[in-house]
């Protein structure tokens, strides 16, 4: 494996730029030979927490929202992402607890689906709370 394709950058300054990001997600995991399941739980990762700055993020001074994503081999063991963006604070490991979904559709609060998602199909879930914005970082394992 070359050096070349253990990093993968990308800035997103409009929701409508996901597809574009997905694109290049997609040729991230063919250069590194990812498994399938690990490369679908780390795009349903990637995809909710983009999806929630642009949906619900608030940046400060009304500023344009930004989503800068970086993705890393770390190792031959895991892939990093860290997702930065300019809205302001909101922690999502601290955030959302257990979903019921024993309960009808109607009978449960909206949201927290997605946060519920990427907590339990990372391997592990960081935030830091940046000058002007946050940072949500995903670790996700090579092996399943």
């Amino acid at each position: 494996m070359t050096e070349q394709n253990k990093e993968l950058s990308f800035k997103l300054k409009q929701k409508e730029d996901l597809g574009a990001f997905m694109e290049a997600l997609d040729f991230f995991r063919s250069d590194n030979e990812l498994d399938y399941k690990v490369y679908f739980d780390l795009k349903i990762c990637l995809e909710e927490v983009i999806i929630n700055v642009f949906k619900h993020g608030r940046s400060k001074n009304n500023d344009a929202l930004e989503v800068d994503v970086k993705l890393t081999r770390d190792d031959a063991q895991s892939i990093v992402a860290a997702i930065a963006d300019n809205a302001t604070p909101f922690n999502i490991v601290e955030m959302g607890g257990a979903v019921d979904f024993q309960a009808t559709l109607e009978d449960r609060p909206i949201g927290g689906v997605g946060i519920h998602l990427v907590k339990n199909l990372s391997d592990k879930l960081e935030y830091e709370e940046l000058k002007g914005g946050n940072k949500v970082i995903i670790h996700k394992r090579l092996s399943i």
